[in-house]
């Protein structure tokens, strides 16, 4: 003689599937936010942090000067503070994390 949660499953397992599938509601994609410009990217000195011996590193990098987005920053091409202020280039003080999508306060 079966339990009764064994009859009870029976009874669910051979029960008959309704016509139409029960469907939960889509949820409205998330529209991604486009500019209103065209990105031109310069190259600047940024300041980054120093994630082995809390350093501080200065790096080139390009940025768009229209709203601050950056496009790269290169870990390669390392400079002094002397050489950051004095290259030409425009030098943000601020330290950003590598990962930072804009440039602090433009």
């Amino acid at each position: 003689m079966p339990s009764e949660w064994k009859e009870e499953k029976l009874k669910y397992k051979y029960a008959e599937l309704p016509e139409e599938p029960i469907r939960g509601k889509k949820k409205p994609k998330k529209k991604t936010k486009k500019s209103d410009h065209k990105h031109l990217y310069t190259d600047c000195i940024l300041t980054v942090y120093g994630y082995y011996n809390d350093s501080t590193l200065y790096v080139r990098g390009s940025y768009c000067p229209i709203c601050g987005k950056l496009d790269n920053v290169f870990l390669q091409d390392q400079f002094t503070e002397y050489e950051a202020e004095h290259s030409g280039l425009p030098f943000f003080r601020e330290k950003i994390d590598f990962f930072s999508k804009y440039v602090p306060n433009k």
